[in-house]
């Protein structure tokens, strides 16, 4: 329809003056047709109509246009994607890639599949080809429970049987949650056959095993286990647990196993272990593993309990046991806060490294002393130890125990303290705290010893605290014990310079007084200067226990 015809059918002014004329008038009632009204109307209607068929074709043209648009569209994109810069990567670097993403992600078997391998490898033909050639990308996997509920045995199975062959003889790292602590027995029933069937296609690749947690449901016996005995030959680090007593010697030949943390009776390579973690045990217990795990290192205790000490049959040895582990860590909950048992029965005068913590999920409210009894003061002078570095997270300790455990520990270097986030209060990090770990360098001289807590060798620094007090209360601990590379200023002052600095300010309704950023800018001429800093903040909300 070309533009003339288009106007010509609107209807000029004196038309329609012409027709409200006839409106208005008794038009039609007793006279015939002299205006030809009908014809008008006719033509009027084909008018209407020509121009609707129109609007349709005009209607379908842009339809296929923006058919057309949204081809040319994904055209672009995958023009794009050709140009993209990942593709422009050299296959080593891109391996690179594909194990950092698998490393951080493994093949999970959950209420879902997720393999990150096979998610690359659907990309592109090369990504597929680049995957399915490297055996690491396949090697790392987590298995739980529940994925036996929601997917079917036979997907399982398929998706195993993939990984176990793409990854070909790589070691495998395992994480096997299989405990069915929350099943109902009708569940168990059910599931116990589907578990088994991929509980033995794991324990088939046992060759292969190199980092391992399992946690096994309380079916499996020693004699299930026991397909695993000499076939572990790069085992390197065991997390084992599980609902029923084993004492298998599934374990006992693993020529690489070094990390190992367990709350069983296993029979292990004891003396082969140099990282050891014990959960849920109880010190008869712990010392007997310690007599036996004579080559560890670094030990942590994790939520042992103190339950049956003195109960016939369970009493300790007459004397300490000396051990020379290196690092010692102790976490302790709700039920057993107290630690300072645990100095009484151990002699380690090789230890460097201290750690205390509350476990998270069920913090100690109290806590006695460590100076209960003389604990601490005796172990430090049957040891003859060097503690050089002290971290305390999540506990209920006062500012004056506090400082007198960091005054018996003088050679400390770094010195890690962490509050609780709940009560929303600083127990530990006091405004006296920082006043006390101040140098007051006008007093140095006169009176070396007026301070309680010189530190003189401490260099690193690790605090959470809640923000209650202004930020030159830290920045006058920090600037007080600055020198820099000023070795003459800080063998006159006969304190090293502190480096490094780690702050967190927790953030509360009754904490807003600390202002990170005017902490960080306080100490930024230091950072020009060497000083590592690193200051953050963090709002908890709510107004918690006080």
């Amino acid at each position: 329809m070309d533009t003339h015809s288009h106007t010509s059918t609107i209807p000029a002014k004196h038309e329609m003056d012409r027709i409200n004329t006839l409106l208005r008038s008794n038009y039609g009632s007793y006279t015939p047709d002299p205006e030809c009204i009908s014809q008008c109307l006719s033509n009027t209607e084909r008018e209407m109509r020509r121009n609707a068929d129109e609007i349709r074709r005009l209607e379908a043209q842009i339809a296929s246009i923006q058919i057309e648009q949204r081809g040319l569209e994904l055209r672009v994109s995958r023009y794009r994607s050709l140009l993209a810069p990942i593709r422009r990567l050299p296959p080593e670097v891109l391996d690179l890639v594909f194990k950092s993403f698998c490393d951080k992600l493994p093949a999970t078997f959950s209420s879902i599949l997720f393999s990150p391998a096979a998610r690359l490898s659907s990309v592109c033909a090369g990504w597929r080809d680049l995957v399915r050639r490297t055996p690491t990308l396949w090697s790392s996997l987590r298995i739980e429970h529940g994925t036996l509920k929601h997917v079917s045995l036979e997907r399982i199975v398929s998706l195993l049987a993939m990984h176990f062959e793409l990854s070909q003889q790589a070691p495998l790292d395992l994480c096997i949650i299989m405990g069915m602590r929350d099943w109902e027995e009708r569940d168990l029933e059910r599931y116990v056959e589907p578990a088994r069937v991929v509980l033995e296609m794991l324990l088939a690749q046992s060759l292969r095993w190199r980092d391992v947690t399992l946690a096994l449901p309380n079916f499996i016996s020693n004699d299930d286990l026991a397909v695993l005995r000499g076939k572990l030959p790069r085992l390197r680090l065991l997390n084992f647990l599980s609902l029923s007593d084993l004492d298998a010697d599934a374990f006992e030949m693993a020529p690489s196993l070094k990390v190992l943390l367990c709350s069983t009776n296993l029979k292990l390579p004891w003396a082969q272990i140099l990282d050891l973690t014990v959960r849920f045990n109880h010190p008869k217990r712990i010392v007997e593993v310690l007599t036996k795990a004579t080559a560890a290192l670094d030990v942590k205790l994790s939520r042992c309990t103190l339950f049956n000490i003195g109960v016939a049959g369970v009493e300790l040895q007459a004397s300490p046991l000396v051990h020379n582990l290196t690092s010692f860590s102790i976490m302790v909950n709700q039920e057993y806060p107290d630690f300072h048992h645990w100095f009484k029965w151990l002699t380690l005068p090789n230890l460097t490294s201290l750690d205390v913590a509350g476990y998270e999920s069920s913090l100690p409210v109290a806590c006695t002393s460590v100076f209960e009894n003389n604990c601490f003061p005796s172990f430090l002078s049957r040891s003859s130890c060097t503690i050089t570095s002290l971290s305390l997270i999540n506990l209920p300790l006062s500012e004056s125990d506090a400082m007198a455990l960091l005054t018996a520990l003088p050679s400390l270097s770094s010195l890690t303290i962490h509050e609780r986030t709940d009560p929303q209060r600083n127990t530990t990090l006091t405004s006296t705290f920082f006043n006390s770990l101040t140098i007051k360098h006008n007093t140095t001289f006169s009176n070396s010893h007026s301070l309680p807590l010189r530190l003189e060798r401490l260099r690193s620094l690790d605090l959470r605290v809640h923000g209650a007090f202004p930020a030159k209360v830290i920045v006058d601990v920090i600037v007080s014990r600055w020198s820099g590379n000023d070795l003459e200023y800080s063998a006159a002052v006969g304190v090293d310079s502190l480096m490094k600095v780690k702050i967190l300010a927790l953030r509360s309704e009754g904490a807003m007084v600390l202002d990170v950023q005017e902490l960080h800018d306080s100490l930024e001429a230091y950072k020009g200067l060497g000083l590592s800093l690193y200051c953050e903040s963090k709002f908890l909300g709510g107004k918690g226990k006080k």
